[in-house]
């Protein structure tokens, strides 16, 4: 009996091929006669486009994800920019009392003369309140005060109430004496600065420079929306910026295993980088900027684009291990693999462009993204690499033929899978099965902290001034009406057992401060000028002279974050704890919105990144799939082959949920996102086995095992560049990037294992009804 694996299968079987369609015939002329033209046009398309991309905004920060005509997020905005950004940059100092002043005065003075910031914020300073002490004393100890100084017996232990209550007021806006904050006023909102972060950068060097130089004694540190969302951004920026470099050359590598000359390696490249600049500038073009999931992408399109290369150079080089001229080897090539290049090439930028519809913007951007980079890779792959290829060829004629290409076990591996195909797709949809039963395990990560760079130190520095002041720094903004609506919703606020504190300017500015001044005015006026009723009298002459605390007159120390520029008011809510958890937030914002509906803030922010508009998930991976199988019914009109491209994606992308939900790895709103990538690429996979299998006019085992094995080198290939440019995504530190990696490389895999086994072992089930049918109607 014959060992499966020793089927001894022909590499060249030109004899039982179909005729080439029309259209790759004149295809290939043009790119035969006139392969210089067809450089000159690349080199210029990507020139312009290119150069587009580089004058493109980036938002390469978790802000970049936020839709800007959410009803949610337009309320912030117009909040921000009503009260400034002053509590969206926050610098935490920390030494002695002595050097904090002194850090603080040097700072007041010279930062905003370095940097061009809108106002900077020192700590208030509590004489100013003390001064004005009787406006805000409680109406029984004022009355009392008021009684005692007429009558001229002021008892010792009111003298202490009246000092521990200044102690009170100090100790408010100074709870500790070893750290004080600092608000720093920005022109634009976080939101904007975000573009690049080079405004809070530029503010914390400056900020070290002037510490540096005056040797200022203290430790600091940057905390709020425009600190984290810079940080973000340069963390991975700079990883980026190393691991796209590094990402090309290991996928470049790769490809030495197909073809061993630099040259011809360094072309598909350039076709690579070529696709990466003209997707990011028709991107910038269609969005007006880049976000981090177009950059993300950028990197996943150097191993993405190169799949449609693959499959040519790999025709290539077997034709020319034949003896073919370079002309011949480019006809050769195209038939084998064009079709099937075009085919998976559209219905992978067609599942992204779906996408590319979502109301999401995270989603949104990668959609037009990888919609433009893979048209551009798959137009690239077809013309400027066959080109390129052939005019280096030309130069080189005399050298020697390459050896086919080989990949050690595949063989054997597809000859398992025609011997034993029941077994191997038992196998399969057995894994299937148990990998959808875990479906209800789906839940999203929602902590903002496992989603973003681990880079991003403002996280601590909330953490630290949890520690120091007792409070969340992460707050809540609330535009109220007027005073009167402030004193109404704060003690309902702070009746909500998540809520700390709750500040406003009713706090300074009492109801009865008329009635308290009249009263005063009154009292001093009834004393002889030169009596003296000790500190008591003296308070109450002060607090006139100071006059009544107002709108007007309240320094911006105490007013930050609580009075608009013309006017407009609002409170201040601090929650007992920092959650970063958008699940979580999502059930206290909508506590807080009923007491105060106005109310936004970072949480909200962080609510939206994190959770983001979900609805359309559901129904993305159906509609991705419609899509594709749409592809394929217009190109192939074949049920058989429309399941047989179909069944390596089905597997790959069912066995990497199940994977990932079974084990409680991390699923993020990032991961959703490529799942297309999979889709994409799965069916890329079956759509090039089944169009191979088409090219045959009969479907035998040594026919569906020649399809296979021939384009299975190639699918290797592109599974290996594909998952190079995921795992260089694990060296991030970015924990949501990181997730997408896990998942691709257990997905990527999975679906070039189907393409080899359960989809040639379908290939010969399948094959075997139609040939019974067949016999059974000549019957």
């Amino acid at each position: 009996m014959k060992k499966p694996w020793s089927m001894p299968p022909s590499p060249l079987r030109l004899k039982v091929l179909k005729d080439q369609h029309p259209f790759w015939t004149a295809w290939t002329r043009v790119i035969v006669r006139r392969p210089l033209l067809v450089v000159f046009i690349a080199l210029l398309v990507t020139g312009l486009l290119g150069f587009q991309a580089w004058r493109t905004p980036k938002d390469l920060s978790f802000t970049g994800l936020l839709d800007e005509n959410d009803v949610e997020m337009l309320h912030f905005r117009k909040t921000v920019d009503t009260f400034s950004a002053d509590s969206m940059l926050v610098l935490l100092l920390e030494g002695e009392r002595s050097e904090i002043d002194r850090t603080i005065a040097l700072l007041t003075s010279e930062l905003p003369r370095r940097v061009d910031i809108k106002s900077i914020a020192p700590p208030a300073d509590p004489q100013w309140l003390i001064d004005r002490a009787p406006w805000l004393w409680p109406r029984p100890l004022f009355d009392l005060v008021l009684r005692a100084v007429e009558s001229g017996e002021i008892p010792e232990n009111l003298v202490r109430t009246i000092s521990n209550t200044d102690q009170f007021l100090a100790k408010a806006l100074r709870p500790v004496d070893e750290a004080a904050l600092i608000g720093i006023g920005l022109h634009r909102s976080p939101l904007d600065m975000a573009m690049g972060g080079r405004d809070f950068f530029q503010i914390q060097d400056a900020t070290e420079a002037i510490l540096e130089e005056g040797k200022c004694d203290v430790t600091h540190a940057f905390t709020g929306l425009a600190a984290t969302a810079a940080q973000d951004q340069r963390s991975v920026m700079n990883r980026i910026k190393i691991l796209t470099p590094i990402t090309l050359v290991a996928v470049l590598l790769l490809l030495l295993g197909v073809e061993r000359r630099l040259g011809r390696v360094l072309i598909a490249g350039l076709a690579l980088s070529f696709a990466v600049l003209i997707a990011f500038g028709l991107t910038g073009l269609t969005l007006g900027r880049l976000s981090i999931t177009v950059t993300f992408f950028g990197i996943l399109l150097l191993g993405l684009g190169i799949d449609f290369g693959v499959h040519l150079l790999v025709s290539l080089r077997d034709a020319r291990s034949h003896g073919k001229n370079p002309e011949d080897c480019i006809r050769f090539g195209i038939r084998h693999t064009a079709t099937a290049i075009t085919l998976g090439g559209i219905s992978t930028a067609l599942a992204f462009g779906l996408i590319a519809l979502a109301p999401d913007p995270g989603a949104r951007d990668m959609g037009f993204a990888a919609l433009y980079g893979l048209l551009a890779a798959l137009i690239l792959m077809l013309t400027f690499l066959p080109a390129a290829w052939l005019l280096l060829e030309r130069r080189h004629r005399a050298l020697d033929a390459p050896p086919r290409f080989k990949l050690p076990g595949l063989h054997r591996t597809v000859a398992l899978a025609l011997t034993y195909p029941r077994t191997v797709l038992v196998v399969a949809f057995v894994l299937a099965i148990v990998s959808l039963i875990a479906i209800p395990r789906y839940q999203l990560e929602t902590d903002l902290s496992r989603i973003i760079s681990r880079d991003v130190t403002s996280f601590d520095v909330n953490e630290r001034l949890a520690e120091l002041f007792g409070v969340s720094p992460i707050i809540y903004v609330a535009p109220v009406d007027s005073l009167e609506q402030a004193r109404e919703w704060a003690p309902q606020l702070l009746r909500l057992d998540e809520i700390a504190v709750v500040t406003s300017l009713a706090d300074l500015i009492l109801p009865d401060r008329g009635e308290r001044h009249r009263l005063v005015e009154e009292t001093v006026a009834r004393l002889p000028e030169n009596l003296s009723r000790g500190p008591l009298l003296e308070r109450l002459r002060t607090a006139l002279d100071a006059g009544l605390i107002t709108l007007d007159n309240i320094p911006h120390s105490l007013s930050s974050g609580m009075l608009g520029e013309h006017g407009e008011l609002a409170l201040r809510i601090a929650p007992k704890e920092i959650i970063l958890d958008g699940r979580v937030l999502a059930e206290q914002i909508d506590r807080i919105h009923e007491i105060a509906p106005t109310a936004t803030g970072m949480p909200m922010i962080i609510k939206i990144v994190v959770l983001g508009t979900r609805d359309y998930i559901p129904i993305m991976i159906p509609g991705i799939l419609t899509v594709v199988t749409l592809v394929l019914i217009i190109a192939f009109r074949n049920l058989t082959d429309i399941a047989l491209a179909l069944l390596p994606v089905l597997l790959g992308t069912s066995i990497s949920f199940g994977v990932f939900l079974w084990f409680d790895l991390q699923m993020t709103l990032l991961t959703t996102i490529v799942v297309p990538v999979i889709l994409g690429l799965g069916v890329d996979d079956g759509i090039h086995v089944v169009e191979r299998l088409r090219q045959y006019h009969d479907r035998s085992d040594e026919t569906i095992h020649l399809a296979v094995e021939g384009v299975g080198r190639a699918i290797f290939l592109t599974t290996a560049t594909t998952c190079v440019s995921f795992i260089t995504l694990l060296f991030t530190n970015h924990a949501g990037l990181e997730g997408i990696a896990w998942f691709m490389l257990v997905g990527i895999p999975v679906c070039f294992v189907a393409s080899v086994t359960a989809l040639p072992a379908a290939a010969k089930l399948l094959a075997g009804r139609e040939d019974l049918s067949s016999a059974v109607s000549d019957l």
